[in-house]
């Protein structure tokens, strides 16, 4: 992981990289006044400031904001920083990217991988006509978790019974495709400060302020880029197993977040309260009943204290109220192919010589970690792999 990343803050020099593509650092931006006193709210609650919780060793700690920003505030991303030198410094006469089009499917001939079929993208150009690109070697396919699992269904290659409803034919069975997807769960709740208007998001929330006038003049707020899917050739199926699990654990997990939130946030000095229609609707009786100050609590406060009724009304809320981030992982899993495995550990898909994946869909089991690093060094790590597979063909 050290391998992608040019790492600008104190810490652990084993743990981080200090010449790859991706810079890692503050910016030259922060919350300034909030940011002090986040760093030493958690402290009254049991998480002290580390100066590097990336460093596999800290814990239970917490640390000053760190992003994919440059030293400059320019935001990193992969097509920036590996993709766009290689066209630049014109070494790399043999890489072409073809633009405003999208993968079709995979050809796979007699378990062999043949080549993709593409077609221009209906979003930005008229004409959708469909083109067939041969593969002599390999193909990577890296469309991201939805998208991966999707294209080789599209392919043929997944699950029959799948298949079969889709009207696809079964080129290669591969049951684990599209199975165990995994996701980091989010619950968002707001809150009253003292902090100023421009110091939060109220002004832009209120049409007060603009983004692009805010662009314009360069500020710390700017739109950060996004994908976006104008359409899907289908429909998404899918079965969510949110807080399913027999023991319970998520559930207790997320509510015991809440809680433990809720205290550190109560000992910042810009506390002002609770909005209560974000909160959890406690009855007016109850100790933990949201409220709305003028003042900061005093720095002797003590933790709330929930009865069997709070945290009743707590656990529906919480299943009313939890929901994806947005970092999914998991629909082509590197496991064996018995147990919905869909790569082996080259990341070579089972029954299909030559077809390869590179996205986060291989990750086997969810993460309590930043997916975009582990974006970065799957990047890094299955070109490492590929480069040795091309050698011995």
């Amino acid at each position: 992981m050290s391998k992608f990343e040019t790492y600008h803050w104190p810490g652990s020099p084993s743990a981080h990289g200090t010449d790859g593509p991706i810079h890692i650092s503050e910016g030259p931006f922060g919350p300034t006044k909030l940011q002090g006193q986040f760093i030493k709210a958690p402290a009254r609650v049991g998480f002290p400031e580390s100066v590097d919780l990336q460093n596999l060793d800290s814990n239970q700690a917490v640390q000053r904001t760190l992003r994919f920003v440059s030293s400059d505030g320019i935001r990193q991303d992969a097509a920036h920083a590996y993709l766009q030198p290689r066209f630049q410094n014109g070494n790399d006469r043999n890489l072409f990217v073809l633009v405003e089009h999208e993968v079709v499917r995979v050809m796979v001939e007699d378990t062999r991988v043949a080549g993709i079929e593409v077609r221009s993208n209906p979003v930005f150009q008229n004409s959708t006509q469909d083109h067939k690109i041969k593969a002599s070697k390999m193909v990577v396919v890296s469309a991201g978790t939805l998208g991966t699992s999707m294209l080789l269904e599209q392919s043929g290659v997944g699950d029959r019974n799948v298949l079969s409803l889709a009207g696809v034919n079964v080129v290669v069975e591969l049951p684990g495709v599209g199975m165990g997807l995994q996701d980091h769960n989010t619950m968002l709740v707001s809150y009253y400060s003292s902090l100023g208007s421009d110091e939060t998001y109220d002004d832009i929330l209120d049409g007060k302020t603009m983004y692009q006038k805010l662009l314009e003049q360069k500020s710390h707020l700017s739109l950060q880029y996004r994908n976006l899917i104008q359409a899907l050739d289908g429909e998404i199926d899918m079965r969510t197993g949110i807080l399913t699990d027999s023991a319970g654990f998520d559930l207790a997990m997320a509510m015991w977040l809440y809680k433990k939130q809720l205290e550190i946030v109560r000992r910042l000095n810009v506390y002002r309260g609770e909005v209560s229609a974000l909160h959890r609707p406690f009855d007016v009786s109850s100790d933990a009943v949201c409220t709305k100050r003028s003042e900061p609590l005093p720095p002797d406060v003590k933790d709330m204290v929930y009865s069997a009724a709070d945290d009743a009304v707590l656990k529906e809320w919480v299943f009313e109220r939890l929901s994806q981030n947005w970092h999914a992982i998991g629909t082509c899993k590197m496991a064996p192919s018995g147990k919905e495995g869909v790569v082996d550990e080259d990341l070579s898909v089972y029954g299909v010589d030559g077809l390869k994946i590179a996205d986060l869909s291989v990750v086997p089991v969810n993460l309590k970690a930043n997916l975009a690093s582990m974006a970065f060094a799957i990047g890094e790590k299955t070109a490492d792999i590929f480069a040795l597979d091309l050698q011995r063909l």
